[in-house]
């Protein structure tokens, strides 16, 4: 995993350096193709994970969305992530579930079982199985990054 978010932010400063000249959808493009993907291989098996677990994906998707739309160190992500229709780490984990037991060779009373197991399960973390307890979109004061 570690090797991971290195190659991403490898990739990720080399399409920075470049992405003036190509502009906001080619440079959203080569995003997808080369750091996305990466980052939405396997990680089903990253569900139920505290957000302190989760919280390097999540920097990684925001320093993407800050490269795709050149944005300042201090702005605000999340407006962006919604520009972008990019949805957070938490919610990738939980289509992509969806999407595997959708998709699985699952008889339909199955597929409603494990949905509803899913559904009861909590979709944010609860704050005492996370050490911080902390948003990982947010800074110290709760402002955005």
């Amino acid at each position: 995993m570690v090797i991971n978010f290195f190659t991403n932010f490898c990739h990720l400063r080399r399409i920075h350096a470049i992405c003036r000249q190509l502009g906001c959808d080619v440079t959203a493009r080569l995003v997808t193709a080369l750091v996305l993907l990466h980052l939405g291989y396997c990680n089903a098996v990253l569900a139920g994970l505290p957000a302190s677990t989760l919280a390097p994906f999540q920097r990684v998707l925001h320093a993407v969305a800050c490269t795709v739309l050149d944005l300042k160190l201090h702005d605000c992500v999340t407006p962006a992530l919604q520009e972008l229709h990019w949805l957070p780490v938490t919610e990738r984990i939980q289509l992509k579930l969806y999407l595997m037991i959708h998709n699985g060779p699952f008889s339909r009373t199955t597929r409603v079982q494990i949905t509803e197991q899913l559904l009861l399960s909590p979709t944010k973390q609860d704050p005492s199985s996370d050490h911080t307890g902390e948003d990982p979109s947010k800074d110290r004061n709760g402002n955005c990054r």
